[in-house]
C-alpha cells in the first residue's frame, strides 16, 4: 500500500496519499486500510477535487480517511503558505 500511496500518478496526490500512509499505516484498522484501497482505485483527478473541496466527495467515499486525507491537505497547504 506504501508504494501504491507515494506512486499514484500527480505528485500532488503523492504527496497527500503517501504522506498520510506513512503516518497512519502502522495504527490503520481494516475498515481503514479499505477505504484507502477504494479511494486509490479511483482516478487521480477526481480524488483530488474531492480532497480539496473542489466537489462534494462522493457518499461511498464520505468516510473517516477522505477526512483525514482533507485535514492533511489542508494542513500541508496553511504550512505552504505560512499561515
Amino acid at each position: 500500500m506504501r508504494i501504491r500511496a507515494w506512486r499514484r500518478g500527480t505528485r500532488e496526490l503523492d504527496l497527500i496519499f503517501g504522506n498520510l500512509i506513512d503516518r497512519m499505516l502502522d495504527q490503520m484498522t481494516d475498515v481503514q486500510m479499505s477505504q484507502i484501497e477504494a479511494l486509490l482505485e479511483e482516478q487521480d483527478l477526481e480524488v483530488y477535487d474531492w480532497i480539496i473541496g473542489r466537489v462534494p466527495v462522493p457518499p461511498e467515499h464520505d468516510h473517516e480517511m477522505m477526512a483525514e486525507l482533507q485535514d492533511f491537505a489542508r494542513l500541508s497547504a496553511k504550512l505552504q503558505t505560512g499561515q
